[in-house]
């Protein structure tokens, strides 16, 4: 047969010339024409061919299909799990990480994941797996917290925010921190003590109520006063503040403990019965925290029979901030 204008067409019926697929071209002289069993090659001589090995068809998550080279993958192919993304040319941070999707809050709860991968929710926090398994391991990255009412005035309680995020620049640092510090201001009005016909002072056995334990910088202001006079009014008399630690004295036991205020123990004389002296001590204290102390007066008569009296004992204590 003859095509008008072209030369003459035969049908190549050369089993040779029918290359399974793969090899080279068909070898079919040039102006026959193939049979119904040729093929057409690719780029390279490779023949191309749909592969339909069912070994190839993998489960999502799995491994790339196992075709071989040069075969088209059938329209029930799948892409198989992305691979880790191993970055190269940044010395010291290589090891491999993946962004495997997002969630809706928090971290996943369900699914197989590696060290490494890292998702994000929709609360806008971000999820990295520090050990890989069904879920995994995760740990929330620090972000902003933007939480209004974790933004306290001066003063108020600590910020509610989430442990793990960062304050905002808005944040600010309540002062409460430095009032639970300090220890909370005191104030004693004692019984009156015992009186006493000593004429070496003794202590009047005030310590066991008047005590102060100081909590923060041990800076303690200390206002301690009395009302001293003997019984008779006439007879001269010793009285001097007293602190220290431990075990309190009573009254009437020897003197004892540290002078403080005045920078020695005062000396009066009656002024006739009725008429008591007043005697104070204003001063700072450095005290340590923690420590209890006790304060006392040690008081003393000139006159054995003329006993001294003390009355109307006030003592106040407040830690200083600095």
């Amino acid at each position: 047969m003859t095509a008008t204008g072209y030369g003459a067409v035969t049908l190549d019926t050369n089993a040779a010339d029918i290359q399974p697929t793969g090899t080279v071209a068909a070898a079919g002289s040039t102006g026959l024409a193939a049979d119904a069993g040729h093929v057409h090659v690719g780029s390279g001589g490779s023949g191309v061919v749909i592969d339909t090995n069912a070994a190839d068809i993998q489960p999502s998550p799995g491994t790339q299909a196992a075709g071989g080279k040069g075969e088209a993958a059938d329209s029930e192919h799948v892409h198989g799990q992305p691979p880790f993304l191993a970055p190269t040319g940044l010395t010291g941070a290589v090891a491999a990480s993946r962004y495997v999707g997002a969630v809706a809050a928090g971290q996943p709860l369900s699914g197989t994941f590696s060290t490494g991968d890292f998702t994000v929710d929709q609360a806008g926090a971000v999820w990295v797996c520090t050990a890989a398994g069904t879920p995994g391991t995760w740990v929330k990255l620090g972000h902003i917290d933007w939480t209004t009412s974790d933004i306290q005035p001066v003063g108020a309680a600590a910020a509610a925010g989430t442990t793990g995020m960062a304050a905002d620049a808005g944040h600010v640092h309540p002062d409460t921190g430095l009032a639970v510090m300090q220890a909370a201001s005191a104030s004693f009005a004692p019984a009156d003590p015992a009186s006493t016909s000593s004429a070496t002072e003794v202590m009047m056995g005030l310590g066991a109520t008047v005590a102060y334990t100081p909590a923060g910088t041990g800076k303690v202001l200390v206002v301690f006063s009395a009302m001293v006079e003997t019984t008779g009014g006439l007879a001269a008399l010793t009285v001097g503040p007293r602190y220290g630690t431990g075990t309190a004295p009573t009254n009437g036991a020897a003197n004892t403990g540290t002078l403080f205020g005045p920078v020695a123990d005062f000396s009066t004389r009656g002024t006739g019965t009725g008429q008591p002296t007043q005697v104070t001590a204003n001063t700072i204290l450095a005290l340590t925290p923690g420590t209890a102390y006790w304060f006392d007066f040690a008081l003393a008569t000139g006159n054995t029979s003329d006993p001294a009296v003390m009355t109307n004992v006030q003592a106040v204590f407040v830690e200083l901030p600095y």
